[in-house]
């Protein structure tokens, strides 16, 4: 990034001193010669000095377009990866809360069994939802399915049923840390 800076730098310097080296030689040439002209010299210089300003700005307002593009393409660009970003931030925030929601649905005693077996089955439904069809989400959907099938086919009081639970929301706590970090660090496409 700095030799590109060095090179505008560069460039911007040779234009410059172009454009004077050029206005001395025609001036030179147009004051010195033999021509017989009705214009004055005066005229003329003021002619070719109002031509070499006029290049000038041009040259220098083309440099100055180039710049505010790029840098607005850079500006697009970072604006971009916030956004997404939070987008990601958003659905990894829902997809959480819902998956707080199933656990403490499958390890509350105060609900209804078959109530409880349907909010958890709709939980699910909604997690799959939100999440769609994001390749990265494929492990933590089976391993969400698994938990609620230990908690829909176990009886209710079964010690068996409770420490399968327990096992696999801590597999699924595991899981979602690593989706967290990977999915948000994933390249912008």
């Amino acid at each position: 990034m700095k030799r590109t800076k060095y090179k505008e730098v560069i460039y911007g310097v040779l234009i410059i001193f172009f454009t004077i080296v050029i206005g001395v030689i025609v001036s030179i040439i147009i004051v010195e010669n033999g021509m017989k002209s009705n214009a004055s010299n005066d005229g003329w210089l003021g002619f070719i000095g109002g031509t070499f300003g006029s290049f000038l700005s041009g040259i220098m307002a083309i440099y100055v377009l180039y710049v505010n593009r790029k840098d607005a393409k850079k500006e697009i660009q970072r604006s971009e990866h916030i956004l997404i970003y939070q987008q990601k931030k958003v659905l990894l925030d829902d997809v959480c809360t819902l998956l707080a929601k199933l656990i403490s649905i499958a390890e509350s005693e105060s609900y209804d069994h078959e109530e409880q077996k349907n909010i958890a089955r709709d939980t699910c439904l909604l997690i799959e939802f939100k999440i769609g069809k994001i390749d990265s989400f494929d492990k933590l959907l089976e391993e969400i399915q698994a938990y609620n099938d230990i908690f829909v086919q176990g009886k209710r009081d079964s010690q068996t049923r409770k420490e399968a639970l327990k096992m696999k929301r801590q597999h699924l706590m595991e899981i979602m840390q690593d989706l967290m970090v990977t999915y948000i660090s994933e390249e912008v496409s």
